[in-house]
């Protein structure tokens, strides 16, 4: 995939542009988080890949090697206690440190997610579930100990509740929440931003049977779905770069049954604009909606892409389920269209809204690996059992 050009001018136009109108912020947040969370919210340039026990420094919103916010370190504003960790479950189901193999019985041999659909729509090959399904998302570094650094979730904990505009993805809980409401969010959503084995730049933790109960309810909803005689869909990603197969093979999967898989605004601008300024527009590969700038095929958080894209199909009474992540995934939530959300553990704002009882359908898992990894991810929502 292709980077955009002139990152530099970008990124510098996106923080003039912040120090001149604002973000939205809660006022005085940036003053209480410290100087180091004046931060640009949206990276002109896609993520790169990352492999397990890389952390994701970055936070999913700048360029790696950014200042970390200020008030969350050791004994810092806002600290959380160490909480309870899970040793159990990293016992049950093995280490997760990038040197371990998959399961023979789960080895990937291909990085095409998308697979073949039996006559009972259906994908080909083996569907791990419980157990299983668990041992492969921690063998994968989909769950248990993840890329992620601890401090990266603690420090966008910071930046959501101080209102940054790349971190809310469109929701208003922000507004009126606290960094205690936030972590316990997380956990409930089976994410553990502290690690107390591993330390500030250790990796933060996702629990795998909450992620393997959180793909449940996702398999139960795309089946809820694809037994009616008239759904429609919209799918989205921000984060093309690892989940676009993903979401593809879902929207093949849903059109298998009839149900319409949306695609408004494609191909077309409609006033959107990048993190830079410059014109941006919506494209569908596979049904599956990203945000390209001129040749490149970028990551975001933004959440003004389905704002539009909701506008175009009517509102929330348009579309029947948004499948998404990031700011797509927030816009459809705080637009109350029922919605099935990926999130990172270092994304706290879509947990957030599932704490309140704004939505019911986020699953915490890594969401910046090779794709290939997510494949029994994928087989274990599509196959309806």
């Amino acid at each position: 995939m292709q980077t955009s050009p002139g990152y530099g001018a970008e990124r510098e136009a996106v923080e003039q542009a912040e120090q001149h109108h604002g973000d939205g912020a809660r006022p005085g947040a940036q003053h209480q988080l410290g100087p180091q969370a004046a931060l640009a919210a949206e990276p002109p340039t896609e993520m790169p890949e990352r492999e397990c026990g890389e952390d994701e420094q970055h936070g999913g919103e700048g360029p790696e090697g950014q200042p970390a916010v200020a008030g969350h370190g050791e004994g810092g504003v806002g600290r959380r206690p160490v909480l309870p960790w899970p040793e159990q479950a990293q016992q049950q189901h093995g280490p997760a440190d990038g040197r371990h193999p998959l399961p023979h019985a789960l080895t990937v041999h291909s990085t095409t997610v998308g697979g073949e659909f039996g006559e009972d729509g259906a994908m080909d090959g083996p569907t791990p579930e419980g157990e299983d399904l668990a041992r492969h998302l921690v063998a994968a570094c989909l769950a248990g100990d993840v890329a992620t650094s601890v401090q990266n979730c603690l420090d966008n904990i910071g930046r959501l509740v101080a209102g940054r505009r790349g971190y809310t993805f469109g929701l208003s809980d922000w507004s009126d929440t606290t960094f205690d409401e936030v972590v316990a969010a997380l956990l409930a959503a089976g994410g553990r931003p502290e690690n107390p084995r591993a330390g500030a730049q250790g990796p933060a933790f996702i629990d795998p049977e909450t992620a393997v109960a959180a793909i449940g309810r996702h398999r139960e909803t795309l089946a809820r779905l694809r037994a009616g005689t008239d759904g429609r869909v919209l799918i989205a990603t921000g984060h093309p770069f690892a989940l676009l197969s993903h979401y593809a093979a879902i929207a093949r999967h849903l059109a298998e049954a009839g149900v319409t898989v949306l695609r408004p605004l494609e191909g077309a601008g409609a006033g959107l604009t990048g993190a830079d300024g410059r014109p941006c527009s919506l494209r569908y590969l596979d049904g599956v909606a990203c945000m390209f700038q001129g040749a490149a095929l970028h990551h975001t958080h933004y959440p003004h892409y389905m704002e539009a894209m909701l506008a175009e199909v009517g509102g929330a009474e348009g579309v029947d389920l948004v499948i998404g992540d990031h700011g797509f995934a927030g816009a459809a939530i705080e637009a109350g269209v029922p919605t099935l959300a990926i999130a990172d553990v270092n994304d706290p704002a879509l947990p957030l809204a599932q704490f309140r009882g704004r939505t019911d359908g986020v699953l915490v898992i890594d969401d910046g690996l090779d794709a290939s990894r997510f494949l029994p991810v994928t087989r274990a929502m599509v196959t309806g059992r």
